[in-house]
């Protein structure tokens, strides 16, 4: 016989695990190699498994992995996975990373937040999952190669243009070369800069280079371009030397090189240069003169204001300041307020669910009905789901009922073709025959109010 104490025990753990129990859910991480090249792209794919559904799903639009650069590539997938006869909902992430550093690249543990119901259940429960940490070996460079000027890329492709004729030029004259290159299975940060030009015949001012990446159809196309200006100051005939680019492409895994040829440029002397300065020294003159002149005594001003005028300008903005974050303050709350009703509004879940049948994904359907019905059940008289199909819906309604449950559970027999779009015409009729219902339900009771107040 079980004495008292263990009786007790076992009365304690009945009540109190199923406080702690734990959706049964778990997410996995996973690299496509396990050896790369420096600034070798590799895919990175994170994976949330449910047995139920998600009602919220982990926030990954950027992860931080020391020693490489990380792209989201798309949007999150949804697919279903078995496992050990259990199938799963899946969710998963893809992320293009280029390692920067030599060595061994370690992907830390990452927690990930998410909301998915208990089996049985229908209401999400906010859990927290860490994935493992994956180790991907980052090959070193080959003699002779730094990594400042290192480039993996599929494809290479660098060209250049002048604005002006850099075989009539003047001293005086402004240069501007345009250096543009491309690479695809690269990002446009991880390009080499061109190789510094100095030079004595003039000045070289260097922009800021414009760096452009898009990923279309799975393929990383990038664009660096670079302008370079040269204001020339010597007379003569000078030489740019040629520009050699190297890369390094993945595919073949060798190394290509391109080049840009060297440049001959013409300066000819400018004697309306000498007009010029004439004139700047006789302005430069003027403007010594004026400054000998003894200047007028002025009261110390600021922005054209005295200083008690400033102090005064300076508080009612201040007030001004005080006010409107007050008024920010209360419109911030009130719409948080809104949202939060919303959001557990009936009219939320039922927007829930046609967005489900927009997706036509007969499982989410499924799930998104049901717990639209089970909100209703708290509003309303209805008790159950066929409850609310006999009440408000139609015959229309209880047929694609029965085809979308044929599809999802039949055994041998996949039903007729369910429609989502009826589905959703369906759902808009019996919805607006409960909101007419209740409108009447209203009225009654302030008319009987009136009667018998």
């Amino acid at each position: 016989m079980v004495n008292k104490t263990t009786f007790l025990i076992l009365m304690i753990f009945a009540f109190v695990l199923p406080a702690f129990a734990q959706p049964n859910t778990f997410v996995r991480a996973k690299a496509n190699t396990k050896k790369v090249q420096v600034k070798q792209p590799f895919q990175l794919r994170i994976t949330v498994y449910t047995p139920t559904w998600f009602t919220s799903a982990p926030n990954l639009d950027n992860i931080v992995i020391p020693g490489a650069l990380t792209i989201k590539e798309g949007r999150a997938q949804s697919h279903y996975e078995t496992i050990n006869d259990i199938r799963y909902t899946t969710l998963y992430f893809d992320f293009i990373v280029f390692p920067v550093k030599e060595g061994e690249l370690v992907i830390p543990e990452m927690p990930l937040k998410y909301a998915t119901p208990e089996e049985g259940d229908f209401k999400g429960k906010e859990v927290e999952r860490k994935t493992r940490s994956v180790t991907v070996m980052v090959d070193s460079l080959s003699a002779g190669y730094r990594l400042a000027n290192w480039l993996v890329a599929n494809s290479f492709r660098v060209s250049e243009s002048w604005n002006k004729d850099i075989t009539a030029a003047k001293v005086g004259d402004v240069l501007e070369r345009t250096i543009s290159i491309n690479a695809t299975g690269t990002v446009a940060a991880l390009i080499p800069s061109s190789d510094t030009l100095s030079i004595s015949w003039g000045k070289v001012y260097q922009k800021t280079p414009t760096l452009k990446t898009e990923i279309a159809d799975g393929t990383i196309k990038s664009q660096r371009t670079e302008i370079m200006t040269f204001l020339l100051e010597e007379p003569g005939q000078y030489t740019i030397p040629e520009q050699t680019f190297s890369w390094w492409n993945p595919l073949s895994r060798k190394t290509f090189s391109k080049t840009l040829p060297e440049r001959k440029i013409v300066i000819e002397d400018n004697p309306d240069l000498a007009i010029l300065k004439s004139l700047q020294d006789s302005l430069d003159a003027v403007n010594t003169a004026g400054q000998e002149e003894t200047p007028e005594e002025k009261p110390f001003t600021l922005f054209g204001l005295r200083i008690w005028q400033l102090l005064i300008v300076l508080g009612l903005f201040l007030v001004f300041i005080i006010q409107v974050r007050r008024l920010f303050s209360y419109l911030k709350k009130k719409q948080q307020a809104q949202k939060a009703i919303y959001l557990s509004s009936e009219k939320y879940y039922f927007e829930q669910l046609k967005a489900s049948c927009r997706q036509k994904d007969l499982m989410i359907i499924r799930n998104q009905f049901f717990t639209w019905v089970k909100k209703l059940t708290e509003d309303t008289n209805i008790r159950s789901l066929n409850d609310f199909i006999l009440k408000y819906g139609t015959p229309e309604m209880m047929e694609l009922h029965n085809m979308l449950k044929k599809r999802l559970f039949g055994k041998g027999d996949s039903g007729a073709e369910f429609s989502p779009d009826k589905f959703t015409e369906e759902l808009n009729r019996a919805r607006n025959r409960i909101l007419e219902d209740s409108h009447a339900t209203v009225e009654r009771h302030d008319f009987e109010m009136q009667l018998n107040p």
